[in-house]
């Protein structure tokens, strides 16, 4: 997180501005969270798979979700008022555990589930054109 974070947010706070962090949750800690929560609307964490080996292969740590789940579970015993979403990128790599994730989200007290299809950049790779998942079975999800 920004070294300023903390005085963003508050300012914005102070100004009856709504606020929202989006994060991958590698940065952030149980007492990290603890400094910026009241100056917090909504915060989103971006989970695109609740797999290690999957978590892995996108360049992410063994215990990514894990640590998600940590912080969700701090945010839902210490701050309960605090709105909980996860933003998925849709992809063909991810398209078929998109029902166990959603299984696993359940379980935790989520406000939103922000499922967004992927796009890739205008001078993309090969590879990265095959990870688009059709509108059709992104609309008949």
């Amino acid at each position: 997180m920004h070294d300023n974070a903390n005085d963003i947010l508050k300012s914005c706070h102070n100004k009856k501005l709504k606020t929202s962090v989006t994060t991958n949750g590698s940065l952030l800690t149980p007492s990290k969270l603890d400094k910026i929560y009241r100056f917090l609307d909504r915060i989103v964490f971006k989970v695109d798979f609740d797999n290690d080996i999957r978590n892995e292969d996108m360049g992410r740590n063994r215990d990514y979700f894990n640590k998600i789940v940590i912080l969700i579970d701090h945010i839902n015993a210490c701050y309960p008022e605090l709105k909980i979403a996860v933003k998925t990128v849709v992809t063909n790599y991810n398209f078929f555990y998109l029902p166990g994730l959603e299984k696993q989200l359940r379980k935790f007290n989520i406000d939103e589930w922000l499922l967004t299809e992927y796009c890739p950049p205008k001078d993309s790779t090969m590879e990265n054109q095959n990870q688009v998942v059709s509108h059709e079975a992104f609309c008949g999800m």
